[in-house]
């Protein structure tokens, strides 16, 4: 006789018909309202609290300057949101420069800033403030109708490059709830590194082509997740241009509400 019963997906429904049977979705940027704006209005809120002669954009572009050239010089552990430097790739696979998480990295980095800058600046301090800040950003409008619908009939997971102690009281804050929530710092890679994208998969109990991932960075996104062999959904919401050699998304949509149309 034959075997009518459908093949479930981790929540007890048909997977998609593309076999979809997980869905993964990056933080910040992608689920949150924290994007390169967010960063630049966090940036001047420390400039105005610590009082320092500088622009808060002033401190962005030294920020993201400094972490451009530690990247070409293979001593950044993860690289800016922008498209790599082509002369000296971050490592994808294999063994990297050793972990570190956030709360050791992000005070040195100011501390570079201020240096360089000419400024008496407190790197701990800074460091607290976007710390606090992340942990108490807001999801997107469209953020938690989307996840409801797609919920019904996917796993729905968080993989991002983020440490656990504001990432979960981020999510916690705005009533989100996933299962797996992997983090760089679980892990002890960043994305775009294959480990993180197959941690993800180990965690749900699928293979990484059952995988569908969405985020907002061509870079530690959509390459990471191409190399890692999951379908991915780019969420472009400023209508920005792919920069020369970055790997093309499967989809490109302007907001979440447009995986409804592409899972459902």
């Amino acid at each position: 006789m034959m075997d009518n019963t459908p093949n479930l997906t981790p929540t007890g429904n048909p997977p998609s018909r593309d076999g979809i049977r997980a869905v993964a979705f990056d933080c910040y940027g992608t689920l949150i309202d924290f994007t390169d704006q967010r960063f630049k209005e966090t940036y001047h809120e420390i400039c105005v609290q610590q009082s320092l002669p500088i622009e808060g954009i002033t401190l962005w572009e030294k920020w993201m300057e400094i972490w451009r050239r530690q990247a070409a010089q293979g001593r950044a552990r993860e690289n800016p949101r922008d498209w790599p430097n082509n002369d000296n790739p971050r490592p994808l696979s294999g063994e990297g420069l050793t972990f570190r998480p956030y709360r050791e990295e992000w005070p040195e980095h100011f501390q570079m800033c201020f240096r360089e800058l000419g400024v008496g600046g407190d790197p701990l301090s800074a460091y607290d403030h976007v710390r606090n800040r992340l942990a108490e950003a807001a999801a997107f409008e469209e953020t938690a109708s989307v996840l409801a619908a797609l919920g019904a009939r996917y796993r729905l997971g968080i993989l991002s490059n983020a440490d656990d102690d504001f990432l979960f009281p981020c999510l916690e804050r705005n009533g989100l709830d996933f299962d797996p929530i992997v983090t760089s710092e679980r892990v002890g890679f960043y994305k775009p590194h294959e480990a993180i994208f197959r941690s993800f998969a180990e965690a749900v109990g699928v293979s990484n082509d059952e995988v569908f991932y969405v985020g907002d960075s061509p870079f530690a996104d959509v390459l990471g997740a191409k190399r890692a062999g999951m379908r991915v959904a780019w969420v472009n919401r400023h209508g920005a241009k792919l920069r020369e050699g970055a790997p093309s998304p499967d989809h490109e949509i302007a907001s979440l509400e447009g995986l409804l149309d592409l899972l459902l």
